[in-house]
């Protein structure tokens, strides 16, 4: 496929890097980035975006499809699905807040081969090329530690304070191996719906004050209503920085203390972390090596090597068109690490919001109570009633 040597683009991560945007004008949603110059690119729009990881861990594949701009612009209404290269299953995927995603027990096994194709509402055909998936290699003494500068957030324009997780890697004797490590957090969540100003919570979403209710003296202007989950749920929040690790100086030998995820302090509550190591192919480990200098300025943001920006993408009725992103197959181990947050005194990211709720404001015009307290757990890719593996309750 034709490369453009102008070509200077990224494309987002799931869930977490959805949108296109610049250090200076050029830099990711969610993606902080270190002492930024003023890089010279210009904004190429309508490119197709894919990114996408077919995992051996149950939930962690997914596709994202978007276009370019100033504002990604998510695709809705593709086609996706992923197909074995090896026996010819396909699998098909579904559009779920946003992503698309196989089914829930859907996971790759070792050796075998991946593919993904895509769709798109316009008829126009994505597919990528094959990848192998490798043998997994598992976390070793994983710890965490906290730090009241984890990382500067150029957004905030500070340093925010979070949890630096840190393990140990056995690497196979005379293997070339690269690591790639994700993580998602689980925090208890208090409030599970809320409407804005007057507007109340009935039959599953807000409305304007309903006929039969009135607001009582000293009321409600300019408030929130709060309605309490009415069953144990978790927020459930993602990775947004780049971990990875070359063998390449270490082969066969033990690596200590190596950071693996850094998680922000978003909020003051007490969180699971479940660390995702994933083995990738040297390949996928060059396309993310080039994207972590590119948004860390490791190197010179004004010359990035854009050709390798484009992974392995293709339109198969146009070797012309620029497909931005990655599909990658992989495998991987998990671990679940519960962090106890009540001796941390530094404010967190989001800022606690008011509760409120209906009571005693909002009352039937017969005199009795007439209100609604609660709200359900409705299970996403961003909550959960399930209780996480390694949750404890305090």
């Amino acid at each position: 496929m034709k490369r453009n040597k102008n070509l200077q683009k990224l494309y987002p991560r799931m869930n977490s890097w959805v949108n296109i945007i610049f250090c200076g004008t050029l830099m990711f949603q969610n993606i902080t980035c270190i002492n930024p110059v003023t890089p010279e690119f210009d904004i190429i729009e309508n490119l197709v975006i894919i990114d996408g990881i077919a995992s051996s861990i149950p939930g962690a594949s997914y596709v994202s499809l978007s276009t370019s701009g100033n504002i990604n612009t998510p695709i809705n209404d593709a086609t996706v699905w992923f197909i074995n290269s090896n026996t010819e299953d396909i699998v098909n995927l579904t559009l779920i807040d946003g992503v698309y995603v196989p089914p829930v027990d859907f996971v790759t096994q070792i050796g075998d081969s991946w593919q993904m194709k895509a769709i798109l509402p316009n008829g126009k055909h994505y597919e990528s090329t094959s990848e192998t998936v490798l043998k997994p290699i598992p976390i070793n003494n994983a710890s965490v530690s906290y730090n009241r500068e984890l990382y500067y957030n150029n957004s905030l324009e500070r340093f925010i304070p979070g949890h630096s997780i840190v393990a140990d890697i056995d690497d196979p004797v005379g293997e070339d191996n690269f690591y790639y490590w994700d993580y998602r957090s689980y925090e208890k969540l208090r409030v599970c719906h809320q409407c804005i100003g007057t507007d109340v919570f009935r039959n599953g979403e807000c409305v304007e004050n309903p006929l039969g209710l009135k607001v009582e003296p000293g009321g409600v202007n300019d408030f929130n209503f709060s309605y309490i989950c009415n069953t144990s749920c978790w927020t459930i929040r993602y990775n947004n920085r780049i971990k990875i690790f070359s063998d390449k100086f270490s082969n066969g030998t033990k690596t200590k203390g190596l950071t693996i995820a850094e998680v922000p302090l978003d909020t003051k509550e007490d969180i699971v972390v479940e660390v995702q190591q994933f083995s990738v192919s040297q390949s996928a480990y060059k396309y993310y090596k080039v994207l972590k200098d590119l948004l860390e300025n490791n190197s010179s943001l004004n010359a990035p090597p854009a050709s390798i920006l484009i992974g392995n993408l293709f339109n198969p009725d146009d070797d012309d068109e620029y497909v931005l992103g990655r599909f990658t197959t992989t495998s991987g181990s998990a671990i679940s690490l519960f962090i106890d947050r009540n001796h941390i005194i530094e404010e967190p990211i989001i800022e606690r919001s008011f509760i409120r709720t209906e009571i005693p404001k909002f009352v039937c015009l017969e005199g009795s109570l007439c209100v609604v307290l609660t709200a359900d757990c409705i299970e996403s890719r961003f909550r959960t009633g399930i209780e996480p593996e390694g949750w404890i309750e305090q």
